[in-house]
């Protein structure tokens, strides 16, 4: 007979306060860049569920829009000049506030990009990281239609010098592809028969294209501390 150890209990943080310790700073580029991604979130987030009506749960746009509210409420107290510190804090704001397998995803993805700067990682080479690990944790790899099928070519195209621009376009093709692809390898969509899902971009994909294409909208203006680490 095996010995069971006694149960440690240890109190979890309550809900909806940081775990860290966030001293807000402030960047003007930065905050015009997640201001245009959360307004961009909320303004397509009843297209987005119409496209997970088709082949999930139905709740993408409205998961990613709770996540962005949350971070627009947030935004005068995020460490915006910090972009290690940042990431940390996007991370945990986007566990609080969205579900699923993407919140999840996401948080992890951010969770590993601030980690790497924090160990001295320029941001770009950060983001690839935290791609990497979504795939890791995660799973899927691009071709499995899920949103690393917009997020993959858009990181490429930055880690080799392109600009916002070149990445949302590479994003959107990336997503519109997912409507040709006759199978999900992941995700609710890979119980939905492949008839069903043709023509029907990945909802998770169209969202990224949405993030990567509000940031390639907003003007260049004074060089952001993210800006200058790449």
């Amino acid at each position: 007979m095996r010995e069971v150890s006694p149960v440690v209990l240890r109190p979890v943080p309550e809900a909806g306060r940081s775990v860290l310790t966030v001293v807000a700073s402030a960047d003007a580029r930065v905050h015009a860049l997640l201001t245009a991604v959360c307004a961009a979130l909320v303004a397509e987030s009843g297209r987005l569920d119409e496209l997970d009506q088709r082949v999930g749960d139905g709740d993408t746009g409205s998961t990613f829009a709770s996540a962005a509210r949350r971070i627009s409420e947030e935004l005068d107290h995020l460490p915006l000049a910090e972009p290690p510190a940042l990431l940390l804090r996007l991370a945990e704001l986007v566990s609080l506030s969205m579900g699923g397998s993407s919140g999840v995803l996401i948080s992890i993805a951010l969770t590993t990009a601030g980690a790497a700067m924090a160990e001295g990682t320029p941001f770009t080479e950060a983001l690839v990281r935290g791609v990497e690990g979504m795939q890791r944790y995660g799973g899927a790899r691009p071709g499995d239609r899920t949103m690393l099928d917009a997020l993959v070519p858009a990181m490429e195209v930055l880690r080799s010098g392109g600009g916002l621009s070149a990445a949302a376009a590479a994003a959107a093709e990336g997503a519109q592809a997912t409507a040709y692809l006759e199978r999900a390898a992941a995700g609710r969509s890979s119980y939905v028969p492949p008839e069903h899902l043709h023509g029907v971009v990945d909802p998770g994909a169209a969202a990224v294209a949405v993030i990567v294409t509000a940031m390639a909208g907003v003007p260049e203006g004074e060089e952001s501390t993210a800006d200058a680490s790449s």
